[in-house]
């Protein structure tokens, strides 16, 4: 039995091997009657390799373990110095600062690999002037240099560059690879075209070829930079992405002499090939929702509803590119979700029109900037809106504050003879207070307390809603008497700043409401409840600076009819009010007839006890009198500037503190020629390092100047030293109203090295209408500030 088998291997062998040959030959002439036998999935004749994409970031990708990045600049003005263990790499608009850049990929891209493009990306943070370009050459590095011993001079701590600078034909390629132009901050700058990914190749095939990039600036307008270094936020470090694919080995017979013949076309399943990661797509995605965050904490909570139901539904999201651009539309669906579809890879602005009725709350910044990768769907991108606070007037006609005159009310209960009076045609026409009253109505006002679920319905307005306000000076919330309207200012804009003699440095958000009068008031009474630093401002026209009256309860005399009257709910914060109206009508104006001897003996034989007996209740209504009640709140005039910052602030404190700005007429700002610096590392010694993270600085002298009323005012200067990195390298003056507070200031020193916070805080006198704070050269170097805070006393 088993020599059988050994003998009819071989033959069986033999038989199958011709069959298969016979097969072939037919196909390849057409004219076989038998099916090809089907090709495997992995079959050489069928297999399309797939494309992978690997991105090279400092401590995140390919792996969290990556420390392949190499980076540092090197400065014209610093030869010896070396950068390389900066959060921030400095680009100018010439050669003076260049940028050197190394990726290792040996340990990730296989030799083999056949790569498909390769991108850099860099994250731009800081530009000095506002709206210049600046175009970056890439070049390859021919020297070996190290990170931390690269300078202006050397490329490693023994090893000098050929000519400083890297300017030797041995020390980089004389032509750029690709050229890059710098436009906005707080976007990824990109360099990607064909011969970028032809040196990736070279460098995938060859590691030892790898040294590396060097990034130089080839505009002629003046021009500075900051971009995150691999020291920076690991999610804003410099990144290599490289899309590659490995190419299928070639098949190669090797069982029979007749190579062509062999059916080696039918693949084994030793050789299918098994995708992994994610396959490169041409195009990318960018989705997200518009939602309704009802309590203003810019997070969608459980039970917020998106954008669906009206009105949120057709929320219009505008597509962007990286020069703010139009480039496309989208209009939320009932569900509240968009889509953008069919997108190259690049960088992109996302923002969206304005919803009447609502305030965006999320994002913070109001739009978002990001970079799309080829294939990738990027989703999240949502939107909240905080609907404006409508006004819920809760008028009742049973209020006890009825605009009664309740002051000329009898303390004596034996007035309930007073029906004997032949003066009174009828009980009933006594219970109101109408200026038509009968002229005995004063003898018998209290004798019929029933009357008072009719409480004069004359003066009570009924509340017209006009739809839905807006809120603002030019669209307010109409309020009526013995209204109560609640609400919050959370997510209302911050427009008003000043109110004129009312006072000014109002940073929180405000809500506007219109009282109109329709018939003459003695008074009117404005109460403001609320938990957080808020008033009401009463403004006589739609100026914030005609405002006449502000506090926690104010009292408004002598208001004739048709006088309209702005309410601001206003204050250093955001939070939540109550405002309650209450109307207190003219006296009525009794005629000496009711003074008759028989109708004050009825009531008591004292004069004294006479109701209309009080002749100051007689006067004119609109005549001007005194204010009623003190001003219980007056906002605290102060100023908050976070120095070198495009953007507000809100420190652990909830203060916000305002971007900085220039100095305009009646307002606040920095004036002299002066530019912004700013850093990315972290600030020690306080709380709140992102305040320190900016500064203003000048080559000779620049200072703050404050329109401010006359008084005693506090001012907090913050510093924190962000560029030199000794003591006695910068000291400056400080002067504040012509007094020099500082000589010499040398924040190094005082703060205990740099990146280290520093407050000086002086008082002084305002006696012209401007607070002025100024900074100039001491004996080194220029002067800077990072933060100013100014409050009167």
């Amino acid at each position: 039995m088993k020599r059988w088998s050994v003998t009819l291997a071989p033959v069986l062998l033999l038989a199958l091997t011709l069959m298969g040959w016979l097969a072939i030959a037919a196909v390849a002439e057409g004219k076989s009657g038998v099916a090809p036998a089907p090709r495997l999935a992995g079959s050489s004749a069928s297999a399309t390799p797939v494309t992978l994409t690997l991105t090279f970031q400092q401590g995140v990708s390919p792996t969290a373990g990556y420390t392949g990045t190499r980076d540092t600049y090197i400065s014209l003005f610093a030869p010896t110095t070396n950068y390389g263990f900066q959060p921030e790499l400095r680009m100018s608009y010439d050669l003076r600062y260049r940028i050197l850049l190394r990726f290792d990929l040996a340990q990730h891209l296989p030799r083999n690999a056949t790569v498909v493009s390769a991108r850099l990306e860099l994250q731009v943070y800081y530009r000095e002037q506002p709206a210049t370009t600046t175009d970056v050459g890439l070049y390859e590095l021919l020297k070996p240099w190290t990170e931390g011993g690269a300078t202006w001079l050397n490329a490693s701590a023994s090893t000098p560059w050929q000519v400083a600078g890297c300017e030797g034909e041995q020390d980089r390629a004389g032509d750029y690879i690709a050229v890059s132009r710098l436009r906005n901050v707080g976007v990824w700058q990109t360099w990607e075209n064909a011969l970028l990914r032809d040196l990736v190749q070279r460098w995938a095939a060859e590691p030892d070829s790898n040294l590396g990039m060097i990034l130089l600036g080839l505009s002629t307008t003046r021009q500075q930079w900051l971009i995150a270094s691999s020291q920076a936020e690991a999610s804003s470090r410099p990144r290599l992405i490289v899309s590659y694919y490995v190419p299928e080995p070639t098949a190669t017979p090797t069982a029979s002499a007749t190579p062509t013949r062999t059916p080696t076309l039918t693949a084994t399943p030793s050789r299918t090939y098994t995708p992994s990661p994610t396959a490169i797509v041409t195009t990318a995605v960018v989705s997200g929702l518009a939602w309704r965050d009802d309590d203003a904490n810019r997070t969608r909570d459980p039970g917020e509803p998106p954008a669906a139901p009206a009105p949120l539904a057709g929320v219009t999201i505008i597509l962007k590119d990286a020069n703010h651009q139009e480039l496309a539309r989208q209009v939320t669906g009932l569900d509240g979700t968009y889509a953008f579809t069919n997108l190259p890879g690049d960088s992109y602005v996302l923002t969206r029109e304005d919803l009447t009725g609502y305030t965006l709350s999320y994002p913070v910044a109001g739009s978002y900037a990001f970079y799309l990768l080829g294939g990738q769907h990027l989703s999240g991108m949502d939107f909240g809106f905080v609907p404006w606070p409508t006004a819920t007037p809760t008028a009742t006609p049973t209020s006890t504050d009825t605009p009664t005159p309740t002051n000329t009310a009898t303390h004596t209960p034996t007035e309930t003879a007073t029906p004997t009076s032949t003066a009174t045609p009828s009980p009933t026409a006594t219970n109101t207070a109408t200026p038509t009253h009968s002229p005995t109505a004063t003898v018998t006002k209290t004798s019929v307390p029933t009357s008072t679920p009719t409480a004069t319905p004359t003066f009570t307005l009924t509340p017209t809603p006009r739809g839905t306000p807006a809120g603002s000076l030019w669209d307010p919330i109409p309020v009526v008497c013995e209204g109560r309207y609640s609400g919050t200012t959370v997510g209302r804009p911050a427009v008003i700043q000043d109110y004129g003699l009312c006072g000014a440095g109002l940073l929180g958000p405000e809500i506007i409401f219109e009282f109109k009068a329709t018939y003459n008031l003695d008074r009117l009474n404005i109460s403001l409840a609320s938990e957080e630093d808020l008033a009401a401002f009463v403004l006589s026209g739609a100026s914030p600076l005609t405002c006449l009256y502000a506090g926690g309860s104010v009292v408004i005399p002598g208001i004739a009819a048709d006088t309209r009257l702005l309410i601001a709910v206003d204050g250093s914060e955001a939070g939540s009010y109550s405002l309650a109206l209450q109307c207190q009508p003219p006296p009525v104006t009794t005629p000496t007839a009711t003074r008759t001897p028989t109708p004050t003996s009825t009531v008591s034989p004292s004069p004294t006890s006479t109701p209309t007996a009080t002749p100051t209740r007689t006067v004119e209504p609109g005549t001007a009198r005194p204010v009623y009640l003190p001003l219980a709140f007056r906002p605290r005039l102060e100023y908050l500037v976070d120095c070198g910052s495009d953007v507000a602030y809100t420190d652990g404190a909830a203060q916000t503190w305002k971007a900085d700005q220039a100095y305009h007429a009646g307002g606040w700002g920095y004036v002299g020629d002066t530019a912004a610096f700013a850093v990315s590392r972290s600030i020690d010694n306080t709380t709140d390092p992102t305040l320190y993270q900016t500064q203003r600085w000048s080559e000779g002298a620049f200072g703050y100047q404050f329109d401010v009323p006359n008084g005693t005012y506090e001012v907090e200067l913050h510093f924190a030293e962000l560029y030199r990195r000794s003591a006695n390298a910068r000291k400056f003056d400080v002067i504040l109203e012509g007094q020099t507070v500082l000589v010499d200031l040398d924040v190094f020193a005082s703060a205990g090295g740099a990146f280290r916070a520093l407050v000086r805080t002086f008082t002084v006198t305002v006696a012209d209408g401007q607070l002025n704070v100024d900074l100039s050269r001491g004996s080194a170097d220029n002067p800077m500030l990072n933060a100013l805070k100014v409050a009167k006393q």
